[in-house]
Parts: C-alpha cells; structure tokens; sequence
C-alpha cells in the first residue's frame, strides 16, 4: 500500500507542477480509481468507530473522490 500511495502521490505531483492537461486528467482518473473503492471499503466498515471518528472518515473519505470529480469536471468544460 505504501508504494501505491508513493506512485500516486508522485504522478500528482507531476501533473501539479506541469499542469499539462493529458497529464491531470491521467492523475485524476488514477487517484479516482483508487479512491472511489477505498471510499466504498471503508464507508461499509465504519462498526468500530465512535460518532467522532465516522464523521471524520465519512468527511475525509468523501472528499477524496469530490475533489477530484470536481476537478475533472471543470477540466473538461474548459476549452483546450
């Protein structure tokens, strides 16, 4: 898991600094890719956590597939 978050931290970090649209729009689909069942995983298996601590993930989790929705969004409605 470690390396996955290294590789994925390091594409968006290239597509940050480059801003080159191919580029973000790879990095947004790959981190959607792995966010999007990660986020179903743990929603499904919040049991062993107090109220506190669901808001928390629910809050966080959900925000890591929003964000890059809707980023993808306006990548796309944006002309070249």
């Amino acid at each position: 898991m470690g390396a996955l978050f290294v590789a994925t931290g390091a594409l968006m970090l290239m597509a940050a600094f480059w801003l080159e649209r191919r580029l973000v729009l790879a990095a947004l689909v790959t981190w959607l890719l792995f966010a999007l069942p990660h986020t179903i995983y743990h929603l499904g298996n919040l049991g062993p956590y107090d109220t506190t601590d669901t808001i928390g993930n629910v809050v966080t989790l959900s925000l890591t597939v929003l964000v890059p929705v809707a980023l993808l969004a306006v990548l796309v409605r944006r002309p070249r």
